[in-house]
């Protein structure tokens, strides 16, 4: 006997059908997250189009810049060359692409053999997961490594930054400066 037909298993397009229940609402629901994207890509236009024509703006970064700009005030041009801003920004790109990326190869190598409709708005990987017909711990494992990781890096790396502002208002000489 042959193999069997590896398509009718593992569907190629799975159906996102929103919020579950409110099936028949979701063109007014999604009249308001229309109108919001719109106003977010808008606004993100025209901050983009102010900052390529101001030259003397700097919102790459800009949370970096301002506890640089903090903490070490005299030294800011310095500190944040364009060659560090370039590196910062590789290192954040990177961390993305090599944390994630192995989603959707993991999630290629699973078989489905159960409903293709997933009741979300968005195709988020762990529904994706639970339409697999095998046993996912693995790949939930590495789901939950990868968030704990990258939440715990971020979260450590705010709190530092605050250590370091506090740090740097409390060495001020006097209350008036």
């Amino acid at each position: 006997m042959g193999p069997a037909n590896k398509s009718q298993l593992s569907p190629s397009i799975f159906w996102l059908m929103g919020i579950p229940g409110l099936e028949n609402l979701h063109v007014w629901i999604g009249i308001p997250f229309c109108s919001m994207y719109i106003v977010a890509v808008i606004g993100n236009v025209t901050i983009l189009t102010v900052v390529s024509t101001e030259r003397s703006l700097c919102l790459l970064y800009t949370s970096r810049c301002v506890y640089v700009a903090i903490c070490d005030s005299l030294r800011h041009a310095t500190i944040l060359t364009h060659s560090r801003i370039a590196k910062m920004g590789i290192a954040v790109v990177l961390r993305g692409v090599g944390f994630f990326s192995p989603h959707p190869i993991l999630l290629k190598q699973l078989p489905y053999c159960r409903t293709r409709i997933i009741t979300h708005t968005y195709c988020e990987f762990m529904a994706v997961v639970k339409l697999a017909c095998v046993d996912t711990g693995a790949t939930k494992r590495y789901s939950l490594s990868v968030a704990s990781v990258i939440g715990s890096c971020d979260g450590f790396f705010i709190a530092f930054s605050y250590v370091l502002i506090l740090r740097a208002v409390f060495r001020l000489p006097s209350r008036e400066a």
